[in-house]
């Protein structure tokens, strides 16, 4: 779920609420808020991916502690680009 995660955000600011349409559609069930902020912070832990708010029309850069989940804003990092740009071994 990490890796779809990080592709979905790969290359443009996204919001949560979008995220969670996206991911969910492509499980076919309902991707709850708070799962998708733990993979998030595990990205972001992990250099893969950071997390941006708008504020007063801007956005700029947030830590993810003190933020509400549905007003966060996700994207790739370039480790994150790179990594997905590996390839996979589907089994």
């Amino acid at each position: 779920m990490e890796d779809r995660a990080l592709a979905a955000c790969d290359d443009q600011y996204l919001g949560v609420r979008t995220a969670q349409i996206i991911i969910s559609s492509w499980f076919d069930r309902h991707v709850p808020t708070r799962e998708l902020r733990t993979i998030y912070r595990k990205l972001s832990d992990l250099g893969l991916l950071r997390v941006y708010v708008r504020r007063r029309g801007r956005i700029v850069r947030s830590p993810f502690l003190g933020c509400r989940t549905l007003s966060l804003l996700a994207r790739a990092t370039e480790k994150g680009r790179r990594y997905l740009s590996l390839p996979r071994r589907v089994v």
